[in-house]
């Protein structure tokens, strides 16, 4: 069937769309999809507010076997930049890292878990003290 728009006049097509039947009616109209391009939404500027509130941390002891953990380790040769990555461990392994230690100061070693988990750590410390 054509299109009304393309064969009736524009005044007689707006005519025909706005017309009163005076009757009660229904019309069915079957599953059909419509496909939208690509676009945009611009929003104004906004604020939120959030009342004051409090997150109650949960004490405890958590038993459960962590499923592939694994454990970043880092190495601080100033005391607050932990600047050299040790390397990613899965299992109990030793780790030597006596030759990134540089100059005098403050160390520390960082561990990071990808999951909760206890990790244990032992320190041998062997050191050479030179006099005079």
């Amino acid at each position: 069937m054509p299109d009304p728009a393309a064969i009736l006049p524009v005044s007689w097509y707006a005519a025909l769309a706005y017309h009163y039947h005076g009757m009660a009616h229904t019309h069915t109209v079957g599953s059909h999809t419509h496909s939208v391009g690509n676009h945009t939404h611009s929003i104004s500027s906004h604020s939120h507010t959030i009342a004051p509130h409090n997150h109650d941390m949960t004490f405890g002891i958590y038993e459960k076997i962590p499923t592939s953990p694994s454990v970043n380790v880092y190495l601080s040769n100033n005391g607050y930049d932990f600047d050299v990555f040790l390397g990613t461990y899965t299992a109990d392994e030793e780790i030597e890292f006596g030759t990134k230690i540089k100059g005098t100061g403050w160390k520390m070693i960082r561990f990071e878990g990808n999951q909760l988990m206890r990790i244990t750590a032992y320190l041998v410390l062997k050191s050479d003290i030179k006099v005079g």
